[in-house]
This record gives C-alpha cells, structure tokens and sequence, in this order.
C-alpha cells in the first residue's frame, strides 16, 4: 500500500525554516505504473532535490490503492485535492482514458483558474506526445497541450540512477519551487472568494446544463424525424439509399457539430461545480441530471439505429461519429456530476 501524506494549504510571509511543506498531488494511471516503475523513485527523488537545492520541503499525495468509486475513497481523493495546492499530472495516452484521473484533472484546473493561480497545475509527459495538440477534441488534452508542460520522456526510460534523470527531476524541483513561492505572493493579495450565490464555475456549470438539455431535445427531435427516411431507404436500390445518407448527413452536419462542441463545454464546466462548497448547487440539479441520462440514452438508441446505412456512406458516418462523440463527452460529464454531487 502506498503511503498517504496529510495535506495542507500555502503558506506566506514566513521565513524559509518555518513554512509549511509543499503538498503535491500526483494524479496518474496506475497501469501505467505497473510497467513504467516510475512513481517511487520519481517521488523520493523530487521531495529530496527540493529540500536538498532550494531548501523547501515537498510531500506528495501518492496515494491510490482502490479504484472503486466507492464514498470513502473518493472523499478522501477529494480531500487531497482541496488540500494540496500543486498538481502534478502524470501524463501519458492511458492517462486521459481514466475516468478517476479526468475527474482530477477537471477538478484542479478549474479550482487553479479560479483563483488566479493556473501555474500550480504542473503537467509532467511521460509519453503519448503526439497527442498534445491545441486542437485536439479532448478538452482536457488541450488543457495540457496550452500549457507548458515539462517533458521527461528521456528521463523515465534512462532510469532513475542516470544523470539524465537527475538532472530532469532537479530541474522539476526547482520549477515546482517557483511556481508555489510565486502562487504564496498572488494569494497573499487576492481578493476574498465570491459567495455561493456570485459564484460564476457555478453559474456557468447551471447554464450549460440548461445548454445540454436543450441540444439533446433537439437532437432526438432531428433523428427521429430523419430515421423515417433512411429506414426507408434500407431496403430500396442503392442509388436511392446514397442519395438518402447524404440528405441526412447534410441535414444533420451542422447540429452534430454543435451538439459535440455542447457536450465537450457541458464537461468541461462540471469540474468547477464538484468542489466541497458548490456540491449543494450541484447536488440541486440530481433529478434534471437523470432526466439527461434518459435523453441521452434515447439519443444513442436512436444513433445504433442509423448503423445499417451508415456503414456504407462515410459521409453519414462522418456525420454520425460526432453526434457519438458528444454523446461520450456528455456520458463521462453525467458521471463525474453524479459522483461528485453525491
């Protein structure tokens, strides 16, 4: 089992032999671990360099020994996160299929904007680089890929008794200082946080929650008024059945596109309604949340439907996979609302 630091906030305005630790919360995919090795070595080497070159203290949350989302364990995730004001993202391609590790991420960067100090998301990419592009459709790739993450591929597979190792995870150290004595000098002066009522994450997850379901209602409309068509033309020749998916593809195109982008914003703003001070709010909207999943559910009904013609035209499929792609997004985003809200 591994070991479970306590956690606490920032520390300012104090000298160097009296300040707190700096708490890190390590986020990553255990399978990847398994094979990597990676997560000891990496994190004695990052508590000892800090302390042993700057003089700061760090511990790490390195905890996850059961990923089952029961309550006990997701409080005490929830806890770490709340408490540790870095953030440190092991990123590979696994990584962003994790639903435990999204939700993480969601949560911490959305915490980190809000309060003015996006520099304690610490992003470190182990592998998986190609993927980190500014217009990715994961939202949460474009997270990592808009910032400047630090690269240790070269030192994971060297092996932690490199010099290439060392050298990196020093390097890591020092950023790490930076940013946090940093992040103490903006905290010191910010202003006090909104009430619950001023609260814009919450007020923006409210709106696109109303935004959600409105392009949900409109997508079942539009697929049961198109399937007509192109059951129809499954079983008539074949000039017709194109001439049919290209209607449909078509007609459908544009509000496939705008239901995905929905969907991807939707998901995006739930990590900001999942913090301990605005479940209430979230928790307010659990009987519209299952009236989602029922329209969502009844839109992937309808889409399987769609299968025996589109998997002969590829513009129907083409249209089709981003309707999907919503639906994914707004899945994963009912999930992370029940879950946190509960």
């Amino acid at each position: 089992m591994r070991k479970t630091r306590r956690t606490g906030g920032l520390t300012c305005g104090v000298p160097p032999s009296e300040e707190s630790p700096i708490r890190v919360f390590l986020s990553y995919a255990q399978d990847d671990d398994h094979v990597l090795g990676f997560i000891g070595p990496f994190t004695r080497a990052l508590e000892q360099f800090a302390f042993s070159d700057r003089g700061r203290r760090v511990e790490v949350f390195v905890d996850r020994t059961d990923l089952v989302w029961g309550q006990e364990w997701r409080s005490g995730i929830d806890q770490a996160i709340d408490s540790a004001p870095v953030f440190l993202p092991l990123i590979t391609n696994l990584y962003f299929d994790r639903p435990y590790c999204r939700k993480e991420l969601h949560r911490f960067h959305s915490e980190a904007d809000r309060r003015g100090v996006p520099s304690l998301l610490l992003p470190v990419v182990l592998l998986g680089h190609r993927m980190l592009t500014p217009d990715h459709e994961d939202p949460l790739v474009r997270v990592i890929s808009e910032r400047q993450y630090r690269d240790l591929r070269e030192a994971m597979l060297e092996g932690s008794g490199s010099a290439v190792w060392r050298r990196a995870v020093l390097a890591l150290a020092g950023d790490l200082v930076d940013v946090v004595e940093e992040a103490e000098r903006v905290l010191a002066t910010a202003p006090p946080a909104p009430s619950a009522d001023e609260d814009p994450l919450l007020g923006a997850f409210r709106e696109r929650h109303r935004a959600v379901g409105a392009l949900l209602a409109e997508v079942r409309t539009a697929l049961s008024a198109e399937l007509v068509a192109v059951e129809r033309a499954s079983v008539r020749p074949s000039v017709e059945a194109q001439r049919t998916a290209l209607g449909v593809a078509s007609a459908l195109r544009v509000l496939g596109e705008r239901f995905s982008d929905g969907c991807r914003d939707y998901e995006a703003a739930v990590a900001g309604a999942l913090a301990p001070e605005r479940r209430a709010g979230a928790a307010a909207l659990a009987d519209e949340v299952a009236a989602l999943w029922a329209d969502e559910r009844a839109v992937s009904d309808l889409l399987d439907r769609f299968r025996p013609l589109e998997e002969e035209y590829a513009p129907l499929r083409h249209t089709l996979r981003t309707l999907r792609r919503g639906c994914k997004s707004l899945q994963t985003a009912l999930l992370l609302v029940e879950r946190g809200a509960g």
